[in-house]
């Protein structure tokens, strides 16, 4: 009869019991490797379903649904399978040959994906066995966004964006960075001087059909420049406001000429959707990738994180569209609101 105590007592006596092969040991040690590894879940995650042919590739999906293609969307020749995906196609040979590291020539044969990643990986110190996985999954994100979107980043960028992430998430994850919390400012700061800093905000509405957005842009001396409060035809969550009213500071910057901006807003998934290389393809990613085009026509910008406490005039200006009259959308002066002037002080 099954039970969990029995299969837990079957699995302690065979882990205990001597490995029969030196193959068995391998594999055991770099399944720990990996899950040791200084590297974000999500990568980690994805690796093992990857090695486990656990990710929806055309070869997979087509089992269970003929009529979809198996071709590979990058070189749409090849039946796509993870050791093509990831190995194999054209693109992925790219990337690796762009790579900082040598992969080892290994007659592949008849082995997976998993024997593969599992022979090269061997002669890797941490740091390249880290980058190693995370081309891996940057390579099937490049995949996806060409199969969604048609787009995905150049077999060069795609190693400088993984190299740049793998090392911001070991500083972030240092000892040294664990011991010292940093104090994070609770209330606005003035932008350096030759830079405007624009904050925005949107807001939605119980039991009403209108979303709000909330712009001020502000100086260095912390002068109010301009500011805008719109109101808008409700057209999905409050990610979609908070959206629209980033799409509303970067059209706010252009119509000003503003060459240095930083724009801040106190929606932590969209500022990540914004700074990533993929292709965002939620309900909001028409108006991400938007936004990455017009940001390309600054001298210098930047999208922030911050928290509400530092965000309050715009988070204000966004739901103060409730108080206007049908008809009346937006409102953009050159001084401070004088409602909000407390806040400018």
């Amino acid at each position: 009869m099954f039970s969990v105590r029995n299969a837990y007592n079957l699995a302690c006596t065979l882990e205990d019991r001597p490995c029969s092969s030196s193959l068995h040991q391998n594999e055991h040690s770099w399944w720990r490797r990996l899950w040791q590894a200084k590297l974000p879940n999500k990568i980690k995650v994805f690796i093992w379903r990857a090695c486990s042919n656990a990710i929806p590739t055309g070869k997979s999906l087509a089992s269970s649904i003929p009529s979809l293609t198996v071709c590979c969307p990058f070189c749409k020749d090849c039946e796509e399978d993870v050791l093509h995906t990831m190995v194999l196609c054209p693109f992925a040979r790219q990337v690796w040959g762009c790579a900082p590291f040598h992969l080892v020539a290994v007659r592949i044969g008849s082995m997976g994906f998993r024997e593969w990643l599992t022979a090269v990986s061997v002669q890797f110190d941490e740091i390249d066995f880290q980058l190693l996985l995370g081309l891996c999954w940057s390579i099937w994100w490049c995949r996806n966004g060409l199969a969604m979107n048609g787009n995905c980043l150049d077999p060069p960028q795609v190693v400088c964006f993984v190299s740049q992430y793998l090392s911001s998430f070991r500083t972030q994850n240092s000892d040294d960075q664990r011991q010292v919390t940093p104090k994070v400012p609770s209330s606005w700061l003035a932008p350096p001087p030759g830079y405007v800093k624009i904050n925005f905000d949107g807001a939605t509405f119980n039991n009403s059909r209108v979303l709000g957005v909330g712009v001020v842009a502000r100086g260095s001396s912390g002068e109010c420049l301009a500011w805008i409060s719109k109101r808008f035809q409700r057209m999905g969550d409050g990610e979609m406001a908070e959206a629209m009213a980033a799409r509303e500071t970067i059209l706010l910057a252009k119509r000003k000429n503003w060459p240095s901006v930083i724009f801040k807003g106190d929606c932590a998934t969209l500022i990540d959707k914004i700074l990533a290389p993929v292709v965002d393809l939620s309900a909001i990613g028409p108006i991400v990738a938007d936004i990455r085009s017009s940001a390309t026509d600054f001298c210098s910008i930047s999208f922030q994180f911050v928290r509400r406490s530092c965000n309050s005039v715009a988070h204000a200006l966004a739901h103060s569209v409730c108080d206007y009259a049908e008809g009346v959308s937006v409102v953009l002066v050159e001084v401070a609101p004088y409602v909000f002037a407390e806040q400018f002080s």
